[in-house]
């Protein structure tokens, strides 16, 4: 769909354009509803992304993944209780899908609520402990509750799956520089920039410091 084609572009105006051409020839077409959804909450028309995505969810309300996008308009707007409320509106539908837990630690992360995250955790550890999201958001618990050793760990268990996840690089770096492991830390910056060469400059100006 070539609105879908500009939403990735990011030409959220150009997509809304397609989007309501589909639409007027079928209206009821909750995909397309959420992508516009998606499209006008990009551009900051809240009222209207909302009026979109309730739409959607009027027309299919047992499918996940407009909840979820629901609480993704209110996460823009910093409105995370309401956004915890739809994303476990998702979970009620699909009670498995690590994306959406993965959100909700996202979303208390903003709030400063650690206790919620490592219960969340706790969950996803049940569901599946080997995803290599979830190892690493542990790692980053445990940095918050100042037991780097433990975040490393999970650093690198992270890493054993998926060795170019940025952040788990990134973070390994980081709390490496911190306890003097300088030769993991350079290790990890050196992957980070066969990765993504743009970081290289900013990680360089980040351990100068």
């Amino acid at each position: 769909m070539r609105g879908e084609l500009y939403f990735d572009e990011e030409n959220y105006e150009k997509a809304i354009e397609y989007f309501d051409l589909s639409l007027k020839i079928l209206p009821n077409q909750p995909n397309v509803l959420k992508y516009k959804s998606l499209a006008l909450c990009e551009l900051k028309k809240y009222k209207k992304a909302f009026k979109t995505i309730d739409k959607a969810i009027e027309l299919t309300p047992h499918d996940d993944t407009l909840w979820a996008t629901k609480g993704s308009i209110f996460i823009s707007q910093k409105k995370y209780k309401k956004a915890l409320k739809c994303l476990d509106k998702a979970l009620e539908i699909d009670g498995e899908d690590i994306d959406y837990y993965i959100e909700k630690i996202h979303v208390y992360k903003e709030m400063g609520d650690y206790e919620n995250i490592k219960k969340v955790l706790d969950i996803i550890e049940k569901i599946d402990a080997e995803n290599p999201e979830f190892l690493y958001e542990k790692g980053t618990y445990f940095l918050s509750e100042m037991e780097p050793e433990k975040a490393i760990i999970y650093y690198d268990k992270c890493l054993s799956i998926d060795d170019k996840h940025v952040e788990a690089l990134l973070f390994k770096a980081m709390t490496c520089a911190t306890l003097k492991r300088e030769k993991e830390a350079n290790d990890c910056i050196e992957k980070i920039s066969e990765i993504n060469p743009f970081l290289l400059m900013e990680l360089n100006e980040l351990f100068e410091d």
